[in-house]
């Protein structure tokens, strides 16, 4: 296995400025009822979840942010995002069916929640390359099982 990025020279991670979260709380009062993204919808708790700094990011926010991803790609580059409780089935090996019309993506986005940490495997057909890119390198979660 060749290693295409040594995680050592990636800039440090960066919280939001103060401004920006004081602009959205403040904007939260106003925000009534819910908000679609795709077929995913947001409701003013999960807004107000994402804004906590002791709260965990749940499923419905990882998804939403993925599909807005995937749907602002160029049109040349085709992204398709999986939805987080199927990365929990295959890892599980619960996942029945494999959609074969995933290959026909230039890219897959794979979310993966394990232990309340988040990270992300991306599946690049064109290049013929997965990337694993995780806030937290150094940590003690056990990727083997995941990989089998």
């Amino acid at each position: 296995l060749e290693v295409v990025l040594d995680r050592c020279d990636l800039a440090a991670a960066y919280e939001p400025e103060a401004w920006s979260i004081g602009t959205v709380r403040g904007l939260l009062p106003k925000f009534r009822g819910e908000l679609d993204v795709g077929s995913i919808r947001i409701q003013d708790g999960n807004i107000k979840q994402l804004l906590d700094t002791n709260g965990d990011i749940n499923d419905l926010i990882i998804d939403a942010y993925l599909v807005l991803i995937a749907s602002t790609s160029p049109p040349n580059n085709r992204v398709l995002s999986v939805p987080s409780y199927i990365q929990t089935q295959i890892i599980n090996k619960r996942l029945k069916q494999f959609k074969t019309d995933w290959l026909q993506y230039d890219q897959i986005l794979c979310p993966i929640n394990q232990n309340h940490h988040w990270y992300i495997l991306i599946i690049d057909n064109k290049e013929k390359l997965v990337v694993e890119l995780d806030s937290m390198p150094n940590h003690n979660i056990p990727r083997r099982k995941n990989m089998s």
